[in-house]
């Protein structure tokens, strides 16, 4: 029996190849989202419950509530973080750029910061 010879895969060029793998990594986590179990949703829906006590303006949480956000946002991500390196109030968490938030948390930085930034969005608009 003859086998069949596929012809070889074509590589993506470069900055093709880049861009494929940035889109996973950004949009990856609704993957996550929609492959929870239900043990995972009630956690989920308990970490939500939290968040509604954090206070509307990150620049006015105490350091309890940032510690509180990056411990939510850990879990419902599922990552590891060591909330020794966010003990700072928000003002200071608010200062920190994406690669302050990276260097704290190689693999949820990136989230930390976008929610971050949704939520300070969300503060300018509601005011």
């Amino acid at each position: 029996m003859a086998r069949t010879r596929f012809p070889p895969k074509k590589r993506l060029p470069r900055d093709q190849h880049d861009r494929y793998h940035d889109n996973w990594k950004r949009f990856g986590w609704r993957k996550k989202l929609l492959l929870m179990t239900y043990k995972d949703k009630e956690i989920y829906k308990k970490v939500l419950e939290r968040q509604l006590f954090l206070p509307k303006d990150p620049m006015r949480w105490t350091e309890i509530h940032v510690m509180t956000w990056v411990r939510d946002i850990s879990v419902i991500f599922q990552f590891n973080v060591d909330l020794n390196l966010f003990v700072m109030n928000g003002k200071g968490i608010c200062l920190m750029s994406l690669e302050g938030f990276r260097y704290r948390s190689p693999v949820g930085g990136a989230l930390l910061y976008n929610d971050l930034q949704h939520k300070l969005l969300a503060n300018i608009m509601t005011s």
